[in-house]
């Protein structure tokens, strides 16, 4: 059962952390390190590219009117100025 924005996010695409996460759901384990292992969770998925996404649609949502529609990514990072 989802609990929060992310595991709703993860449901949306398909999965669900239960399956994934934890070291009996594991990809490899490492003799000896109970708590180190691979995670059979995609990285796509993992709980960075998720608040990299909710932020860039934050950011657009709240962009000024003027620039409301474009993509937050088409903006240079060597530039001080965005574009007009």
């Amino acid at each position: 059962m989802a609990s929060g924005h992310y595991d709703m996010w993860l449901l949306e695409n398909g999965l669900t952390l239960e399956k994934l996460q934890g070291p009996n759901n594991a990809l490899d384990a490492f003799d000896g390190w109970g708590q180190v292992y691979q995670t059979a969770l995609p990285q796509e998925f993992y709980p960075s590219p998720y608040v990299t996404i909710r932020t860039i649609e934050y950011l657009e949502q709240a962009a000024l009117p003027s620039i409301r529609g474009r993509s937050i990514a088409s903006y240079s990072t060597s530039s001080a100025t965005p574009p007009r």
